[in-house]
């Protein structure tokens, strides 16, 4: 039996981003939610232009997205 876990990252930047789509793609069981205060920069990541490159990240992160594993949220300082 597999439990879910939560698992929250703040900052959607060049390590949290495809940091967390990794383990998100490696552990479907986990919730993998990434924030960060630049909403342009969540959007990026929750579209085809992905705010980074790296071999093969798109089709991860696409597929993380589509299988509700993964999320990309804007949050607020204050």
């Amino acid at each position: 039996m597999t439990s879910t876990r939560d698992i929250l990252c703040i900052g959607a930047g060049y390590v949290g981003g495809p940091s967390m789509a990794m383990i998100a793609y490696m552990c479907p069981h986990c919730k993998v939610t990434v924030v960060d205060v630049d909403p342009a920069r969540i959007a990026q990541w929750n579209s085809d232009d992905l705010p980074i490159y790296e071999p093969g990240l798109e089709e991860i992160v696409k597929s993380c997205l589509i299988s509700v594993s993964m999320y990309f949220r804007s949050a607020s300082l204050g």
